[in-house]
């Protein structure tokens, strides 16, 4: 049995079909050597099942596991686009199930940068996140009780994993350059949840163990 995450992209790929795009720069989100190019599989959701043939492809820049599906399909089976699932497939029955993940966690440093309303996410953290990949997206982004809605911006660095706010942002929610953050993304309300972490150095590297605890 092998287990991951992924995300589920809508995308003009024939109906019988599904393409599957590994990370290459991103941490493990699953081992699928054991499936073969041209390979039939069932694809679950829910009691929701299709067989399909399993295609690849090469992306040298990505840092999370894809999967792309027709439209059609994708919404006949209720799997929605840009959102992030669980996934195991058993190599014996050929069956891989789809489960709702919406909930990403990763750690950052907080710097200033950006204009008022904006929030600057690299593109490695966003991915990290499971934040969708849309021009000027709106999210929530929420410490304790305080919340704002601001636009993401993503710098054009392909491995930048930097987190800024407009200093009066900043200000709104009580952080200071420097704090250590935990990030807590919802895809289902696109809220981000911002979590201060302590620190025992004024440079500090928060680790995941650390962010767990947090949340």
């Amino acid at each position: 049995m092998t287990k991951g995450r992924l995300d589920l992209q809508h995308s003009q790929v024939p109906a019988n079909s599904v393409y599957l795009t590994f990370n290459k720069l991103g941490g493990d989100s699953g081992n699928w050597n054991s499936i073969e190019a041209g390979s039939v599989i069932i694809l679950r959701h829910g009691r929701l099942q299709q067989s399909f043939i399993v295609q690849f492809r090469q992306d040298e820049e990505s840092f999370f596991t894809s999967l792309e599906m027709n439209p059609a399909i994708a919404r006949w089976m209720k799997l929605l686009n840009q959102r992030r699932y669980a996934v195991s497939y058993n190599g014996t029955t050929r069956v891989m199930t789809l489960k709702a993940s919406p909930y990403s966690r990763a750690p950052a440093v907080l710097r200033v940068g950006g204009a008022s309303g904006q929030i600057l996410i690299g593109y490695e953290l966003q991915s990290a996140l499971g934040i969708p990949e849309r021009s000027r997206l709106a999210i929530a982004c929420r410490l304790g009780s305080i919340r704002r809605r601001l636009i993401v911006r993503t710098p054009s660095n392909l491995f930048d994993r930097s987190f800024r706010l407009p200093a009066s942002t900043m200000q709104s929610f009580g952080l200071l350059e420097g704090m250590p953050l935990g990030l807590h993304f919802d895809q289902k309300t696109l809220t981000l949840t911002m979590i201060p972490l302590r620190s025992s150095s004024s440079n500090p590297v928060v680790s995941r163990k650390n962010l767990s605890k947090a949340t």
